[in-house]
């Protein structure tokens, strides 16, 4: 399924020049973007086919239209997009293999039940996308038809629905903005990412007000009793308002007491589980908990290449609270790879060390020193928690590939009730971020949130004495009842 969500159109004159497009489209991708369109009114043809190559490096599997040049895209294999003006909707569509998707610029309802009535005629497919606008007036197109408004938009989306055809709102369209557009499959920009001085924070922003209820997978393995693992990661997504989805690596037999055995069922059957959620749903954030071998980390990692993610935070599970090591060596080093590659990742302090191959911090400047060593180098931001420590205080930090350290405290709680706090943090987090937020300010709500979870988990009365009880996702919804 293509993920419609953040649509983004590129402008060289924005950019500073065709040579910096292909770096300010890397950066938007990587915060969000998940759909780009090359368009350039002054190329030549021969520029045109030059700039589509060099796009191509960086979207990877993103889709890649271009604009205006049905035959350049048959030929390179890519999407089209063509407007009002260009060539006729019917001929464009007979340029294109039926693979490839052919989009539409519609500026009024009457346009659309046109080339509907013509595709139809003529026995083609209707468009896949049309871009509907302008939503307000926009200076990168001046010639641009009459404002819609947000509800001129939703009438023309209403009617694409009927048809199967996906919509996008262009023109006009920034942050503000982008909230109000629900009618539609996603938001189209120009100026907002291309002119911005930081792309990909702008893309992550823009995305995060277009997608009010983050869908959110988790990759993991189970919890029969619903405190840890895929169980306790759905409660938390829910719990930081977004749609919570699984994908099950492992069936475990656990309970408050600890571990008794893990089933991990065959690859093909992960396959299948992942591709039923990427082929229907547009997921904004995942969550990766337990991997338990190296083909699983790999099947993983492949589908993570197909379908990038704007988000992808990861939970390296590789050591049992009681100290046992939970993967092999080689799986070990396979999710340290793993590591390098993700968004952020919250080890506890023993998996940090795992990851660094030293020994365990014993003060939580030790443990930010060994985030900076893991994370130099990569784009990876790596969650501090200091829970295995000691004090009064439980000190978390944030440690940016640049190096820049965020702390966020909250007091200790002396409780039985910590199982599942790593997995709840993480989909926490990760969900946080898709809604918009800064990892920062995503990591201060989860620990926030966490924190009143694990004060008042022993109200739950689930498992035996001795154990250690779940934590309660859901204490802050029942307030507000």
């Amino acid at each position: 399924m293509t993920d419609w969500t953040l649509y983004l159109v590129t402008d060289p004159d924005l950019a500073g020049g065709p040579d910096n497009v292909p770096h300010i489209v890397s950066q938007a991708i990587s915060g969000g973007v998940s759909v780009v369109q090359l368009r350039d009114k002054r190329a030549t043809r021969g520029e045109i086919r030059q700039h589509a190559q060099a796009l191509c490096e960086v979207t990877g599997n993103i889709p890649l239209f271009i604009n205006d040049y049905v035959d350049i895209a048959a030929e390179l294999g890519l999407h089209a997009h063509i407007g009002q003006s260009d060539t006729r909707y019917v001929e464009a569509r007979k340029l294109l293999p039926d693979h490839l998707m052919l989009g539409l610029s519609i500026e009024t309802h009457e346009q659309l039940i046109t080339v509907i009535a013509d595709a139809q005629e003529a026995g083609v497919r209707l468009p896949d996308v049309i871009g509907i606008g302008p939503v307000r007036a926009t200076s990168t197109k001046p010639d641009h038809a009459a404002p819609l408004g947000v509800e001129g938009v939703a009438a023309i989306a209403r009617t694409a629905v009927c048809y199967g055809i996906a919509t996008v709102a262009i023109g006009g369209v920034d942050k503000q903005c982008a909230s109000k557009l629900q009618a539609v499959d996603g938001a189209c920009v120009v100026s907002a990412i291309m002119a911005a001085q930081d792309p990909h924070a702008a893309a992550r922003e823009l995305r995060g007000a277009f997608v009010q209820v983050p869908r959110v997978l988790s990759i993991a393995g189970t919890d029969p009793t619903g405190g840890a693992g895929a169980q306790a990661d759905v409660k938390s997504i829910t719990a930081a308002g977004g749609y919570g989805m699984n994908v099950v690596t492992a069936l475990v037999a656990q309970n408050t007491h600890g571990v008794r055995s893990v089933h991990t069922p065959p690859l093909e059957f992960l396959d299948e589980q992942l591709d039923a959620v990427f082929s229907d749903v547009a997921v904004d954030a995942i969550k990766i908990g337990m991997l338990a071998t190296v083909d699983t980390i790999a099947t993983v990692q492949a589908w993570l290449d197909m379908y990038p993610s704007p988000v992808v935070v990861l939970d390296p599970v590789m050591i049992a609270t009681s100290g046992d090591r939970l993967i092999d060596a080689d799986a070990e080093q396979a999710l340290r790879q793993l590591a390098r590659r993700v968004d952020v990742i919250t080890p506890n302090i023993p998996e940090l060390a795992v990851l660094v191959g030293e020994q365990p911090a014993s003060t939580f400047a030790e443990a930010v020193e060994q985030a900076r060593h893991f994370n130099r180098g990569t784009a990876t931001t790596v969650i501090v928690k200091g829970g295995h420590l000691t004090g009064t205080e439980v000190e978390n930090a944030v440690v940016e590939p640049d190096g820049n350290v965020t702390v966020v405290r909250a007091p200790r709680v002396e409780t039985m009730n910590t199982h599942g706090t790593g997995c709840s943090l993480s989909s926490a987090l990760a969900t946080r971020i898709a809604a918009g937020d800064t990892v920062a300010e995503a990591l201060q709500w989860s620990i926030k949130w966490l924190h009143e979870a694990i004060a008042h988990g022993a109200d739950l009365r689930v498992g035996q004495p001795g154990g250690h009880g779940p934590v309660d996702h859901g204490y802050r919804a029942r307030q507000v009842l």
